[in-house]
């Protein structure tokens, strides 16, 4: 027989899901729930790297300044991504000159170029443990088709004038046509945020997590108004989150695009010999190679698999064929770690980086799979933006460009096909359900997701986004209940934690005796 159980008694058991290499690390201190109103000079949504650092910048400049995340510091994005800080955003500059143009496509490598500097220049300066490596960002061809590819991109290195060196590189028993970037940086990344969360001025800058903020609304001081329904008043007003919570009427949701991938970690063997490189090869199916270390061990980050979120494939599946690879070319026999992480990429290849017109609201969002160096480099352009109100930067970045581009339409009429296809998927109708297992399933005819944890607890949400009315579909690496439209995700116990929703499903928990 089950029994009805209040939610607050599950947010442990909820925060030990999908843990990941870095957040092992973890040091912080816990923060409150915001439960007051607050009137301040700076706001930023978004505690990650990016929140985190405009914090850091901007306490020099301001009084009053307050960050507010929904979930954990760091725990969510940031918290999951490789650790790596590099201008070499896989294939791309070939694409950019094609798209855009030889100017601002140097104006994008220089940009990313000099984030990786500061980066570098900080954590030398500070003398911060975080494991920095100096490292090649190595792009390598793994068949014929990404061999010409290749050609395309050192092709675009010569044009723009980037340093490189081209090479013959070997990993596991296979050799590869490969082009290097050097000076790029491998770390770990919440090793970092610790350090720089303890320099942060206690007296300037207050922090708040399980704070979502339900809508902001535009006027001279912007306002943002949490879930409880308090409000945060505020001078400049800045959305740093992994999805930008200001909406208006630049539908960002038609302009940014989820996308996926996952990452496995397992013990490297000496003979590898991978030191001082990270990798990632050019086309589909992704893999991105590089050394972590822990207790003094040396382990192998792989990540890849990645594909928009609205191909309705089978994680698990996904996952398991990325820790072949790992067996079969890294000789990885056992995995520690694997997780489930979500991008949403901008169809023109540019983030979002500015101040959004008329308002004295910033954003940057979009990163395009490369958040690291994206995130230092909107914390260094907002910074520039909101103390001197201008930077070189701020037009290649600008939030408000128009994105008149087949891409863009050809994604917003596939979410037509997507929203059909979800509500298509079949439900299964045995509800028998094993311990940290979920699924969708229907019971006298109505649809419900479905999760039964360690304690044999069983969790009931309705599996409809919030935001348009898509079906969620079941995340078996995650255990969250993902959307496939516009990459809004929730918990096992429903609550939001990523996307365009502003709200988090309904939940019925019982327990098991």
């Amino acid at each position: 027989m089950y029994k009805p159980l209040t939610l607050e008694k599950t947010n442990k058991e909820v925060e030990k899901m999908n843990k990941t290499l870095w957040l092992d690390f973890s040091k912080k201190s816990n923060y409150p729930k915001l439960d007051k109103n607050l009137d301040v000079d700076i706001l930023i949504i978004g505690g990650g790297i990016c929140g985190i650092l405009l914090a850091y910048h901007l306490q020099k400049y301001f009084d009053k300044i307050v960050i507010v995340d929904q979930n954990k510091l760091y725990h969510n994005t940031t918290g999951h991504t490789t650790g790596k800080v590099t201008s070499q955003h896989g294939y791309i500059y070939y694409d950019l000159i094609n798209m855009h143009s030889k100017t601002i496509a140097k104006e994008y490598y220089k940009a990313n170029q000099l984030a990786v500097n500061y980066l570098k220049e900080l954590i030398t300066n500070e003398q911060i443990d975080c494991d920095m490596e100096i490292v090649n960002a190595t792009l390598f061809a793994m068949d014929d088709n990404e061999l010409q590819m290749l050609k395309n991109e050192e092709q675009a290195y010569q044009m723009l004038e980037i340093p490189y060196l081209k090479e013959t590189i070997t990993i596991g028993t296979n050799n590869y046509q490969a082009l290097k970037i050097p000076n790029q940086i491998a770390f770990n990344v919440v090793k970092f945020l610790d350090h720089i969360l303890a320099k942060l001025d206690e007296q300037k800058v207050s922090i708040y997590e399980n704070t979502k903020i339900k809508k902001t609304i535009t006027q001279l001081e912007p306002l943002a108004v949490t879930t409880e329904g308090f409000i945060i008043k505020a001078k400049q007003m800045i959305s740093a989150s992994h999805y930008p919570v200001y909406r208006g009427f630049n539908f960002y949701f038609t302009k940014l695009i989820p996308s996926i991938s996952y990452v496995v970690v397992g013990k490297a063997i000496d003979t590898l010999n991978l030191d001082n490189e990270i990798f990632i090869n050019i086309a589909n199916p992704a893999r991105s190679i590089r050394y972590g270390y822990k207790d003094n061990e040396k382990y192998i980050i792989l990540a890849g698999n990645s594909r928009d979120s609205s191909k309705m494939n089978d994680f698990e599946e996904e996952i398991n064929d990325l820790k072949q690879f790992g067996k079969d070319h890294l000789q990885i026999t056992e995995y520690l770690y694997e997780w489930y992480t979500q991008d949403y990429q901008v169809c023109d290849l540019i983030p979002f980086i500015g101040r959004i017109k008329n308002t004295n609201i910033y954003m940057a969002a979009g990163f395009n799979k490369w958040g690291l160096s994206h995130s230092v480099l909107a914390s260094l352009i907002l910074t520039d933006l909101i103390v001197n109100g201008y930077v070189k930067y701020e037009d290649i970045f600008n939030p408000n460009r128009k994105l008149l581009l087949s891409k863009t339409l050809k994604y917003n009429l596939k979410m037509i096909k997507t929203y059909i296809s979800s509500k298509l998927v079949n439900q299964i109708k045995d509800i028998e359900i094993g311990p940290n297992e979920g699924k969708i399933a229907k019971i006298d005819g109505r649809k419900y997701g479905i999760f039964k944890d360690s304690n044999h607890k069983i969790y009931l949400v309705k599996p409809t986004c919030p935001h348009m009315g898509c079906s969620l579909l079941y995340n078996n690496v995650s255990k969250t209940f993902d959307c496939p439209c516009h990459g809004s995700r929730f918990k096992y116990d429903g609550t939001c934690i990523d996307g365009p929703s502003n709200k988090s499903l309904s939940c019925f928990i019982f327990e098991g005796e």
